[in-house]
């Protein structure tokens, strides 16, 4: 059978992808994974500094324990932070990302059951 897996995220949401087209092609399917790259998280990272939900993203040239260190300090003991973050989270979870991502998959699979190859 041929499978195309289509995912988008960070990583280390692509990553359980990674191991599933694996063991697809283990079973001797044709596996094609199509993502983005994975240049996200800075964006994210900036995203998150701008509404003082966590501190600013550090990049790469700059990351060291002490400076990383610093960063989670500031993420976990910065009350004004901490509450940004709360209200953000509750945001998200207002979306239902999760539930609206598992319904387009659905109609997705839905429609390529239809058109076979």
């Amino acid at each position: 059978m041929r499978i195309c897996l289509l995912t988008i995220g960070s990583r280390g949401d692509i990553q359980p992808y990674v191991a599933l087209r694996q063991g697809l092609q283990a079973a001797g399917h044709v596996v094609r994974l199509a993502t983005h790259t994975f240049g996200d998280q800075f964006f994210w990272g900036q995203r998150v500094a701008a509404l003082k939900a966590g501190p600013n993203p550090i990049p790469q040239k700059r990351l060291s324990v002490r400076v990383l260190a610093e960063a989670l300090e500031k993420a976990t003991e910065n009350a004004q932070m901490r509450s940004h973050a709360a209200v953000l989270g509750t945001q998200l979870r207002a979306e239902q990302g999760v539930e609206r991502a598992v319904r387009a998959i659905e109609q997705s699979y839905n429609l390529a059951r239809r058109y076979p190859d």
